[in-house]
């Protein structure tokens, strides 16, 4: 697993995911084309950003499909490594995201897991729009089809 960070322009969102098909369809899904993936270890940009629809473009010249076949092949071929890469997205920097994992990892009880993740993302989030709460939903979604 690599670990990606969302270039949003209010706070950083940080995620893992096993390759860059995985890492450019949760910018698709949760920037709709406008949030840029950089990869955390080398700092290279490997999902820029799309102003008008030139996302049909570099996926094909990427991955070598058009939009709507890469989007289908990710939802049928790969939605487990997507559901899983979308549960991973949390608000913070490098720092902020390994004491979350450690802390969340010393906590047992499943409510009070949870609490500490509210509490967390107020602290850590500046901005009304929460991704990493649509991240989750979407995730969420994705592992209940059938």
């Amino acid at each position: 697993m690599k670990l990606y960070e969302l270039i949003n322009p209010s706070d950083p969102y940080l995620f893992e995911a096993p390759d860059l098909e995985i890492a450019a369809v949760v910018s698709i899904i949760l920037g709709e084309g406008k949030t840029p993936v950089e990869e955390v270890d080398s700092g290279n940009l490997v999902v820029p950003f799309f102003m008008l629809g030139e996302n049909e473009d570099w996926t094909e010249k990427t991955f070598g499909k058009t939009m709507e076949e890469f989007l289908h092949y990710i939802h049928t071929e790969r939605k487990e490594d997507l559901a899983t890469a979308l549960e991973s997205v949390i608000v913070g920097n490098l720092e902020n995201r390994k004491e979350f994992f450690e802390t969340v990892a010393m906590i047992d009880d499943p409510k009070k897991k949870e609490e500490y993740k509210k509490k967390y993302i107020k602290r850590n989030t500046s901005s009304m729009n929460d991704i990493g709460a649509y991240a989750a939903k979407f995730a969420k979604m994705l592992r209940e089809e059938e």
